[in-house]
């Protein structure tokens, strides 16, 4: 009879214990969870603000480029197009590096996202 009583008293702690594992690893991964979705809500309002500005930043430069040029040549008209040809081959750059930039920023997501030591 003392071992039946010894028996219960170990299945029950072994019960409570494997419910406190259970409660304890949701716990952390709701918690894992909150941290990447917060993350990536700041990365993404940061990135808004950054391209934001960085697009007010590009018109103006572009503008200042198509006045120097023009300024130069004697003609805004064919500095305005040299500057839409160096677009062009920056975004044709772009385009052809892609396949880089991807693995970039997977590798780089993916570094954040697996890291164990949150």
């Amino acid at each position: 009879m003392n071992i039946l009583n010894s028996l219960d008293k170990l299945s029950s702690k072994v019960i409570d214990l494997g419910n406190d594992y259970v409660n304890n690893s949701t716990e952390y991964f709701k918690l894992k969870i909150f941290y990447h979705l917060t993350k990536s809500f700041t990365f993404g309002i940061k990135l808004i603000i950054l391209l934001g500005l960085s697009f007010f930043a590009l018109v103006f430069l572009s503008v200042a480029l198509v006045v120097w040029i023009g300024d130069v040549i004697g003609s805004f008209a064919l500095a305005c197009v040299l500057v839409a040809v160096l677009f062009l081959l920056i975004g044709f750059l772009i385009y052809l590096l892609r396949k880089n930039i991807d693995r970039k920023v997977i590798q780089s997501f993916s570094e954040d996202y697996f890291d164990e030591s949150i």
